[in-house]
């Protein structure tokens, strides 16, 4: 589980030789792949008539880490351990919020190129949601994942 993120790149048309810029799909997640608590906030006001009508946000932050190479904002990420103290009705300061954000907020996050297919609501079938690149470690090493969980590992030269 994770989510999506887009990166203007350049692409050389290999015909033509022509530069063209173009959006890189590049799926964010967890290492261990566990699934992923965001902060958000939700608010509920009486419209006309005695209607309620619910609203909702995700909040984000400065992207730091390995998402900083994608996007320039990212989600707040919560572990596990502190999704109760977040959804805590007593929480109602919001500098209280903000130090709980930055002394949990997840950051050891990896992300993979994935399929452009992703970028159309109209594409269906598994093959949009696979990852198609991999990902370089500081050790030279490369770990290349597969829609199926199957990944391997090469030495960069």
């Amino acid at each position: 589980m994770g989510w999506y993120e887009w990166k203007e790149i350049e692409r050389v048309d290999p015909a033509t030789g022509e530069v063209t810029k173009a959006k890189q799909t590049y799926f964010i997640r967890l290492p261990d792949r566990r699934p992923i608590a965001f902060a958000g906030l939700m608010s509920r006001r009486t419209v006309e008539g005695d209607d309620s009508e619910f609203t909702c946000t995700m909040l984000t932050r400065d992207a730091i880490g390995p998402a900083l190479e994608i996007h320039r904002r990212m989600p707040i990420a919560l572990p596990k351990d502190a999704e109760a103290a977040w959804l805590d009705p007593a929480l109602t300061d919001g500098s209280q919020a903000i130090a709980l954000e930055r002394q949990h907020a997840v950051t050891a996050l990896e992300h993979y190129r994935a399929s452009t297919r992703v970028n159309n609501a109209k594409n269906e079938g598994a093959d949009v949601i696979e990852l198609v690149g991999s990902l370089p470690s500081a050790a030279g090493l490369t770990l290349g994942c597969s829609i199926d969980q199957s990944c391997t590992i090469s030495h960069g030269s």
